[in-house]
């Protein structure tokens, strides 16, 4: 791969020969500074480098300087990968491409917590089906981009990721979901590379063994009915017949809140109770909605430990959704061929000084925005107002979970009401009543 030096003016082909006005926003000595860039062995068309190093590391002024004066080229980044990093370059400089690293454990977690996070914001969501979890959403969800974050950028703390994912949804005036970004960052923060976080003894610390991967779901689920006190026939009951699971679980969500009525241990363990109903089937998240406002984070955490039991197949679940996220996590990067998205997180965020524009930002769809947060991991955000994303007022969240309790109650005296009724005695079954030729169906 070839490198050259030049100005702003010179990549994007113009000479700046106008003269400059008073209030111009660059000096006629700024917009001399020279750009490392990187070119292709093979033309595309486009005569553009595909990569620049900022002069002095100053993106910033890079991309503030081509909205100011070479705006039929803006978004840069769509074009260009502008570099940051002094390993990319030497990247750049070898052309090697980069193979993700994920273990099996990780991706099942990944695929786990996108569903996660796909149901509750479909119990959240006003005008959404409940059902709503597809492949196509799944490249929304802050999971997917910690986790193709982990496999190209092992040593990237999922903190940052979590930061510029929350920045970007800020920008696009969308929900910033922070207690959901806490809990995945810990989670991922566990399963890291010699990440072994000293918690001392309790709930936390046996979760954490589970999450990370070091010890079963049947493991902990002693260790949390330990913690709990008094459950043990109702924990023995989540073992026994599939009909009483749900009444099971109805008295330990009661134990569970009574103990702990909100917060993410609260979650932690409802979750778990509820993915024991049906271990891996991620069927019974329905439950959970009323309990949503008590516990934000519940749902996700039904989703890990429903990926993290060993009927889970992940490359079946929700119709193969696991399947494909699967393959663009583990999708192989090359840091000198060109972007693909609409924009990268740090032109984003100077762009959004002012107005952001479709004509502008040229969005890959009127309400999706391809955003590249690093180098390899893209991620879906909407653009633009979309009213059927709204989430849930109060006072129609309200009215959901009030329904929601109806319905588990009403479930549970059914079960309650069964178990009053006698057995019946064997009888003698009675002969089948004569059928005339006429009578039959055919």
């Amino acid at each position: 791969m070839r490198t050259t030096k030049l100005t702003t003016s010179a990549i994007f082909g113009a000479d700046l020969k106008s003269a400059q006005t008073a209030d111009d926003l660059f000096s006629k000595e700024g917009r001399q500074a020279l750009h490392e860039c990187f070119w292709s062995e093979s033309e595309d068309g486009l005569d553009l480098p595909v990569a620049i190093g900022p002069a002095f590391g100053d993106a910033e002024s890079l991309f503030a300087e081509a909205a100011t004066y070479h705006s039929a080229f803006v978004p840069v980044t769509a074009y260009i990968r502008v570099l940051d990093d002094a390993s990319l370059k030497k990247l750049l400089r070898r052309s090697k491409e980069v193979s993700p690293d994920l273990s099996a454990h990780e991706i099942r977690s990944a695929i786990g917590l996108a569903i996660g996070e796909l149901l509750t914001a479909s119990l959240r969501n006003f005008k959404s089906p409940t059902e709503v979890a597809s492949y196509g959403a799944s490249r929304w969800t802050l999971s997917f981009a910690v986790y193709r974050s982990a496999a190209l950028h092992g040593d990237l703390s999922p903190d940052v990721v979590v930061e510029r994912w929350l920045r970007i949804r800020d920008i696009m005036r969308m929900d910033s979901p922070k207690e959901h970004a806490a809990s995945i960052s810990w989670i991922r923060t566990l399963q890291g590379t010699g990440a072994s976080p000293q918690l001392g003894e309790g709930p936390q610390a046996s979760i954490a063994e589970t999450v990370s991967g070091r010890q079963s779901l049947s493991w902990l689920g002693v260790k949390l009915a330990e913690s709990l006190g008094g459950v043990r026939r109702e924990v023995e009951a989540m073992r026994g017949p599939f009909d009483d699971r749900s009444v099971a679980f109805g008295q330990l969500v009661q134990a569970v809140t009574t103990k702990l009525p909100k917060g993410e241990l609260g979650a932690i363990y409802i979750a778990f109770f509820c993915n024991e109903i049906l271990p891996g089937s991620l069927s019974h998240f329905r439950l959970l909605a009323p309990l949503i406002s008590s516990y934000p984070t519940v749902v996700i955490w039904y989703g890990i430990f429903a990926s993290l039991s060993e009927r889970f197949d992940w490359r079946e679940a929700f119709s193969g959704l696991g399947l494909k996220m699967a393959r663009d996590l583990l999708q192989p990067f090359s840091p000198g061929r060109r972007p693909t998205c609409d924009i990268a997180f740090a032109e984003l965020e100077v762009l959004s000084r002012l107005p952001l524009r479709a004509d502008v930002i040229k969005p890959t769809h009127p309400r999706a925005c391809s955003v590249e947060l690093f180098p390899g991991v893209e991620g879906f955000f909407r653009f633009g107002n979309d009213d059927d994303s709204r989430t849930l007022t109060s006072g129609e969240r309200q009215l959901m979970e009030d329904h929601a309790r109806r319905d588990v109650l009403l479930r549970r005296l059914l079960h309650e009401a069964l178990g009053l009724v006698p057995e019946r005695k064997s009888a003698t079954p009675s002969p089948a009543p004569n059928r005339s030729k006429r009578s039959r169906g055919y």
